[in-house]
């Protein structure tokens, strides 16, 4: 088995070399993010996979893999059986692109939804911490912050609802999708435009999962602001450009906040220094409903692993009602 430990998995949780280290079937290798969309390192990538003539799948989480997918399928042809996809931004990203194998997708399942909805609760507690210890602030009952959400995917909708039931008063929302806005119904939120979110609140969950704030809008922010994340730095800030191009300076980080300043000179805090809190809160990951989706993953892979598609079925399949009702069951009997 080879492991890509993500780079926000590799700074905190610096203990997951010694824990496979003495495994001979586990091999870790290290590219950064920023490789698997540059096609000048994707040979580098793929020759390090070391495949052996052996079958393999793709286990992703995050669509890393899909600029690459088709120059693995040109080099080891039917060896590659196929991908299976954990997150919806991941979903999205093979979408767009053609598939020479078959992809099955977990990120549209109910067992995803059951964990996305523990995960919208656990940010929003890991964010009250933050804001609590790191500024005296409190995020419920508060007249200095004013929430709101980017993006109202599953995490986007569940961080509304958690806002709503704990401190009574509708967050401003914005989504590219008026649809998902109307979802949500009118007496839970207060809907602006991005330009109105970005003057008028301080307190900005990001849950677009693909560039939440522009370049631009980040030089124009002329107010201090707390950001938290549900994906990681690259995917919803484009943090590493931002800090290379001079659009934001880091000046100081602390144990749960990074803080920076933009070109202005506005502080501009990221809570877990940017990176995806529900991955980082150590309650978001003893939740039990993780197990739903990592189970509903394995099973992914293991169906394509059993042949159960081939090469003729390539595109993006979904997971069959008979194994989400499978998995649910069993864990309804370990965690119920």
């Amino acid at each position: 088995m080879l492991l890509i430990p993500k780079e926000a998995t590799r700074s905190f949780s610096s203990s997951i070399e010694s824990v496979f280290k003495d495994n001979p079937k586990v091999k870790l290798i290290y590219p950064l993010k920023s490789d698997f969309y540059n096609q000048d390192k994707h040979q580098v990538i793929i020759d390090n996979l070391d495949i052996n003539g052996q079958d393999f799948v793709i286990l992703d989480h995050g669509g890393y893999f899909c600029d690459l997918a088709s120059s693995l399928y040109e080099k080891y042809k039917e060896h590659f059986l196929g991908i299976t996809e954990m997150t919806a931004n991941g979903h999205y990203r093979y979408q767009k692109v053609p598939l020479k194998v078959p992809l099955q997708s977990i990120a549209e399942t109910e067992l995803k939804r059951s964990g996305d909805f523990s995960a919208s609760q656990n940010i929003v507690h890991y964010t009250e911490r933050a804001l609590r210890d790191r500024f005296s602030l409190r995020l419920y009952g508060s007249q200095l912050l004013n929430a709101a959400v980017i993006g109202l995917g599953n995490l986007g909708e569940g961080i509304v609802d958690e806002l709503n039931r704990l401190s009574g008063n509708a967050p401003y929302v914005y989504d590219i999708d008026p649809v998902k806005v109307v979802r949500l119904g009118a007496n839970s939120i207060r809907y602006s435009s991005k330009e109105q979110v970005l003057q008028q609140c301080n307190l900005l969950f990001l849950c677009s999962g693909n560039i939440s704030i522009s370049e631009e809008e980040f030089g124009n922010i002329s107010s201090e602001k707390y950001l938290s994340t549900v994906t990681s730095a690259d995917d919803e800030l484009e943090l590493d450009g931002l800090v290379a191009r001079g659009v934001l300076t880091l000046v100081e980080k602390c144990e749960l906040v990074s803080t920076y300043k933009n070109r202005r000179g506005v502080k501009i805090h990221l809570i877990a220094h940017g990176s995806a809190v529900n991955t980082l809160s150590p309650m978001s990951m003893a939740d039990e409903t993780v197990q739903l989706f990592l189970a509903a993953h394995i099973q992914a892979a293991h169906n394509i692993a059993s042949y159960l598609y081939t090469q003729r079925d390539c595109g993006i399949v979904e997971l069959s009602k008979a194994d989400e009702s499978r998995i649910a069951a069993t864990w309804l009997r370990w965690f119920s």
